[in-house]
C-alpha cells in the first residue's frame, strides 16, 4: 500500500492533461469591441458586445461574441 501512495502524485498531471484535452486551456477576456451608447467611460451602462480577445497561454485569440457578452474567463481549444 505505500508503494501504490508514492506514484499518488501521478493522478495531478494526468486530470491536468484531461482536462486541457476535453475542454482546452482558460483564456481570460482582457480587451473586447463594443456598441457606442454614448457612455463609452460608464461601467454600468448597458452594452453589446460584439468581439472579444481572449489572452491565454496559446496567445490572443479573438472571436464574436456569445449573444452580446463577453465572460470574464473561457475554455478554448487550439488546434496545433
Amino acid at each position: 500500500m505505500k508503494l501504490l501512495a508514492l506514484f499518488a502524485w501521478l493522478l495531478v498531471p494526468l486530470f491536468l492533461w484531461l482536462a486541457i484535452g476535453i475542454w482546452g486551456t482558460p483564456h481570460v477576456a482582457l480587451s473586447y469591441t463594443f456598441h457606442d451608447n454614448g457612455r463609452v467611460y460608464d461601467p454600468l451602462a448597458a452594452r453589446h458586445y460584439i468581439t472579444c480577445d481572449w489572452w491565454g497561454l496559446s496567445g490572443i485569440i479573438t472571436l464574436p461574441a456569445d449573444d452580446g457578452h463577453c465572460p470574464w474567463v473561457r475554455f478554448l481549444k487550439v488546434a496545433p
